[in-house]
């Protein structure tokens, strides 16, 4: 956002709004809209428009000129990144077998999050020096972006430490508990993070935020999917998937607010806390008619009120174990 900020000469408000708000915004209705559509055009077909939507979003937004083409391009992005999570999510879980759908899912998603851990150290590397005839202002902003870079770099390191952590838990642990469980750990993050103490605990606060995030997003995806029927999971998926990065857009608007009119310390302690109240519903709230969910949510086959299963679902009640057993 420095680079932002100098380049288009905004304000950390507008720029926090062009570089997370507004991505955010569009990653929340391209899931809803793209998402939705794959239950009825096919979720391989979708992904793979989804696919070319997000490298169009990406490089236009190297081509933009101004706050209004970034605002663009970056919505652009956003809705064929939240799309393209959705699908993946959904597809994965409709093929994977449900023994192994953890895994899988958070295997798959690994790439990607090696990915993330990387970024920061390629942007130290590419974050322009701001040489306007004084050389103290270069110097400071350079330094800043450097330190900023360097922190978010070795914090990032704990995404792919949870996801790999929780590949080796997600089929053998209640997803509801592994879901609250993470919630806590991001809790412990924001508090950390809020008070500035020093270079190291931001740092440290960093590393648990992303250990967080790699331990939840992928075992929460992995549920979300497996709590709807196929003819409409992606549909399912997109609205709450959706709704939550709606929110995400919102928190990254009031936070600034927050901060400035409270403490840096009340803000990440309450975005800490809302991810905590996410991590209660996922673990108190009940499946629909009060059946419980089982550890494979999808999987499981409701019974009738007298408790006897039709022969339609007692004869995939034999089956699929087999099926996931071959596989």
């Amino acid at each position: 956002m420095p680079a932002i900020n100098e380049q288009f000469s905004l304000s950390s408000g507008v720029s926090t709004f062009v570089a997370l708000a507004v991505g955010l915004i569009g990653y929340a209705v391209g899931s809803m809209l793209i998402g939705s559509l794959s239950d009825r055009f096919g979720r391989y077909r979708l992904l793979l428009v989804t696919i070319g939507i997000t490298a169009l979003g990406s490089f236009l937004d190297a081509t933009a000129t101004g706050v209004v083409t970034l605002s663009l391009w970056r919505f652009v992005t956003g809705m064929g990144v939240g799309a393209d999570l959705n699908l993946v999510s959904t597809y994965l879980g409709e093929l994977a077998p449900a023994g192994k759908r953890g895994r899988i899912t958070n295997i798959t998603f690994l790439l990607g999050i090696i990915g993330q851990a990387v970024t920061p150290f390629v942007a130290l590397a590419l974050v322009p020096t701001y040489s306007y005839g004084r050389e103290p202002r270069e110097c400071r902003c350079r330094s800043r972006a450097s330190k900023s870079s360097r922190r978010l770099g070795i914090g990032a390191i704990g995404y792919p430490v949870g996801a790999i952590t929780m590949a080796l838990l997600a089929d053998r642990v209640e997803r509801r508990l592994l879901i609250f469980a993470s919630t806590l750990v991001w809790l412990a993050g924001m508090l950390i993070v809020g008070t500035i103490a020093s270079e190291a605990v931001l740092t440290a606060g960093t590393f648990l935020a992303s250990l967080a995030l790699g331990l939840y997003l992928q075992v929460a995806y992995t549920y979300t999917a497996e709590s709807f029927p196929t003819r409409a999971r992606a549909s399912g998926f997109s609205l709450s998937d959706g709704l939550g990065h709606g929110g995400g857009a919102l928190g990254a608007l009031v936070l600034p607010t927050v901060v400035t009119s409270v403490s840096f310390f009340a803000g990440f302690a309450g975005i800490g806390a809302t991810g905590v109240v996410a991590g209660l519903i996922a673990l108190l709230v009940r499946g629909p008619a009060g059946a419980r969910w089982s550890k494979y949510p999808a999987d499981r086959l409701r019974l009738s009120a007298a408790g006897r299963a039709s022969p339609r679902h007692r004869a995939l009640m034999t089956y699929l174990p087999r099926l996931a057993a071959r596989t």
